[in-house]
């Protein structure tokens, strides 16, 4: 595992599994230090040397913006849009019922006044 030494804007640090050369502005990071990826600390002793140390502060503000943004309005799944669509369908079917259902009460009412009607002449 490597890791920039740079921290990003929220204390982050990049990081990538690599078997090859170590880039420069990057460490490699012993198997030990990866469970507090992606927030550490990393100081240069100076000597070629570092030292990793977890980064809570960085980790915490991560925690509490992953919440709020969680709190925000979320799109609609999968499961309730279909569950949408199938009350649509349901509501198009009803409506598209009752229109046919009022065309023929107006059709009858159409025929009983030109009965009506033809009665009327005679």
């Amino acid at each position: 595992m490597i890791v920039e030494k740079a921290a990003l804007s929220n204390g982050a640090h990049r990081n990538q599994t690599s078997t090859g050369t170590v880039p420069d502005g990057w460490i490699a990071l012993e198997a030990r230090y990866e469970p507090l990826l992606p927030f550490v600390t990393i100081t240069d002793n100076g000597d070629g040397a570092y030292t990793v140390t977890d980064n809570p502060v960085a980790r915490e503000a991560q925690a509490a913006l992953d919440a709020a943004q969680e709190e925000l309005v979320q799109p609609p799944t999968t499961e309730e849009l279909a569950e949408q669509l199938a009350q649509a369908d349901a509501v198009a079917i009803e409506l598209y019922e009752a229109q046919a259902e009022q065309e023929e009460i107006n059709a009858q009412q159409d025929a009983s006044l030109i009965e009506i009607f033809e009665l009327m002449e005679v």
